[in-house]
């Protein structure tokens, strides 16, 4: 086995060897044991030749008409997490005998010191051609990038000038901060306080949309929204205002954004996990003009003095839950008869304002997946 043959292989029978490696040497050369020995030999090579090898399955499977193909080779991987090594982007089924397997292109890429990954789930940074995952492998991940305007941008080359991406988040509600390298703090903004959650346990009602529209009641337009945790049913976040500007020396100047008012959070002696906001002498709230004043007691937030409700975006989930739920024990109750007589499923679904829609499907529909 040597690079000639390799390279010869790839670029004149692309389709034999994304369904056997042994394509890659002559015919009867290997045993049954074939497609390892190759791999084996392709990793005793040169980093020169292996780098020959990455850059012939480029060509190869980028756009041959090959059931595997190759969209991208990146620079390393910069999501967190994972190794910053090379990765390659593309599809990596093959139908054989049909049925589904993954293309021999996978193993022979991994010999070659680099990786692979499908490109509807990762795509490259923009700017470091490094590689960011897209889609979401877990219940917790963010974005670790930036998407401006078509280009994605990674978190790292976010970091270099991080003013551009909030300045792109400012004002909207339906966008957040999800890299966590970036401080709202450190360019003049201050945390407003509160603990937000939206989801579908009881209480989680807070929505950006309420929220935007009583910071524009109040006059604030400059604000931005933090995405801390994501979880199956809910998510927690967080809101900063910009209360100062800072200017290109590094100093801070007054902000025309005001007027604001500032409270003050310390560690309870009483627990030490748990915090409160510092009291006055008749244990009200205390609330500062000042935001140096405030952090002479403990850390500064911004204090907005929402009523109730006032960050609220409909009831309660609990409460619509509940509501639905009977709502669907009556009509599932209704069409029972219906469905013993067909022999059909009763299908419930129970929607976000606690209404309900119930109906009989066939055992194939409800077999195949329900498509509402």
């Amino acid at each position: 086995m040597n690079i000639e043959t390799i390279l010869e292989a790839l670029a004149s029978h692309p389709e034999r060897v994304e369904l056997d490696l042994c394509a890659l040497g002559s015919e009867g050369e290997f045993d049954d044991d074939g497609e390892d020995v190759v791999v084996e030999a392709i990793e005793a090579m040169t980093d020169g030749e292996k780098s020959d090898i990455v850059h012939a399955i480029m060509e190869a499977y980028c756009s041959s008409g090959t059931q595997t193909e190759v969209s991208d080779i990146s620079e390393g991987v910069v999501e967190p997490g994972y190794n910053d090594e090379p990765l390659a982007l593309g599809d990596w089924w093959v139908r054989v005998d049909g049925d589904l397997r993954e293309s021999k292109v996978v193993p022979l890429l991994l010999a070659c010191g680099v990786d692979s990954a499908f490109y509807d789930e990762w795509t490259t940074c923009h700017e470091c051609y490094k590689a960011v995952r897209t889609r979401p492998d877990h219940w917790g991940w963010k974005r670790s990038y930036w998407e401006d305007c078509g280009s994605i941008i990674c978190h790292e080359c976010v970091q270099e000038n991080p003013e551009d991406y909030l300045e792109s988040l400012s004002g909207d509600p339906s966008k957040a901060i999800t890299i966590d390298s970036v401080d709202p703090e450190e360019h003049g903004y201050t945390e407003v306080w509160g603990e937000f959650e939206n989801g579908l346990y009881g209480g989680q009602m807070d929505s950006p949309y309420a929220i935007a529209q009583a910071f524009e009641a109040r006059g604030w337009d400059d604000f931005v929204f933090s995405l801390d945790s994501v979880r199956q049913f809910d998510c927690k976040f967080t809101v900063f205002v910009r209360t100062r500007s800072i200017g290109s020396n590094g100093e801070d100047y007054e902000f025309n954004g005001g007027p604001f008012k500032f409270v003050a959070e310390v560690k309870d002696t009483r627990f030490s996990w748990r915090t409160r906001l510092v009291e006055d002498e008749d244990g009200n709230e205390r609330v500062f003009d000042c935001p140096d004043e405030a952090a002479k007691h403990g850390r500064v937030y911004l204090w907005p003095n929402f009523s109730y409700g006032e960050t609220h975006a409909g009831e309660d989930p609990v409460v619509a839950m509940k509501r639905g739920l009977e709502a669907a024990s009556r009509q599932m109750a209704q069409v029972r008869e219906e469905a013993n007589a067909t022999g059909g499923v009763v299908y419930s679904q129970i929607h976000g304002d606690g209404t309900a829609s119930t109906r009989v499907v066939s055992g194939d529909e409800f077999v195949a997946g329900i498509n509402n």
